[in-house]
Parts: structure tokens; sequence; C-alpha cells
């Protein structure tokens, strides 16, 4: 018998909008991304809109003598007030087909529900030597969007990564 990744999209209910901005991270090795798409959607007033199900784990969780599958969970929330959508979970995909089919799974949906006008999104990593209080720094998908960082007085990212996952 050969296993099968399934993913399923559970549509709870569907906004419709001319436009708005996604925030989408999951939980990084700091848990960073993670933390802050979940404080959007706990601290907003939004509401659970589709759940994205994995059964990408090879293993299977144990209680009392019963071993039941591994299921990531992924949530999106809509906040109305602010037209945001949140995307955020449980775990980040390990596994690179996994990955991508999240990803297509995502934008595929979101884009049912209107215009992205810009999606953002958050994590973490560690730097060896820093002194002083953590910075927050930034990077863009396109040159104009510099300025719109540092107008919001988000640096912009060194050279001491030149990849990011």
């Amino acid at each position: 018998m050969e296993w099968k990744l399934q993913m399923r999209l559970d549509n709870i209910k569907q906004p419709k909008t001319d436009g708005f901005n996604v925030f989408a991270s999951l939980p990084d090795m700091g848990k960073v991304g993670g933390l802050g798409s979940a404080y959007l959607a706990r601290n907003l007033k939004s509401e659970c809109v589709a759940e994205i199900v994995s059964n990408e784990k090879p293993w299977v969780s144990y209680t009392d003598g019963v071993v039941k599958t591994v299921n990531d969970l992924y949530q999106l929330y809509y906040d109305t007030e602010h037209n945001l959508l949140i995307f955020t979970g449980n775990s980040q995909p390990q596994d690179p087909t996994e990955l991508y089919q999240l990803c297509k799974s995502f934008l595929d949906h979101i884009q049912t529900i209107g215009k992205i006008r810009r999606l953002y999104s958050a994590g973490g990593y560690l730097r060896q030597h820093l002194t002083g209080a953590p910075l927050v720094c930034g990077v863009v998908s396109n040159q104009g969007l510099k300025q719109v960082l540092l107008n919001s007085g988000i640096d912009i990212l060194g050279q001491e990564i030149n990849t990011i996952t």
C-alpha cells in the first residue's frame, strides 16, 4: 500500500471584498512567525473562515494504547474591520512537496476572496553577535517597496544571510 500526501481545505465562510491585505506566517525554529500570526488572529476581531488539514507526518500519536494519525492544522482568519486575512498554523512543513502544496492551496483559495493588495510575513533568525535590543528587519519582493519598510521604521535586512525559507 502506498502512502499519499493528503491536504484538504475546509471552507467555513467565504468573505468577499474588493481588496485585502494578508499576513501569513507559520512557526519557525524560534516560533516567531507563528507567534505573530497567532497573536493577530487572537487579538483582532477576526473569525476563522477556512482550515487546511495535512497528513504529512510519517508518525502517529499515542494515548492510552491507541494510535492515531498526526495531522497539521492551518487556519485562515479574516478581520473585516481591517480587511486583513491572517494565515497561521501549528507547524511548518518540513517536506518541500507539502510546503508547495500548502502554499498553492492557500494562494488559490485566497484569490477567490478578492484582490490581494499586499502580503506580509514574519519570521526570525538567530544573530550570534547581536548587542542591544533585537531589531526588526525586512525584505521586499520589489525595489519600490523598500521605502514602505523604511517609512515604517523597519531596517532593510543586511547581507549576513542570503537565503530565506
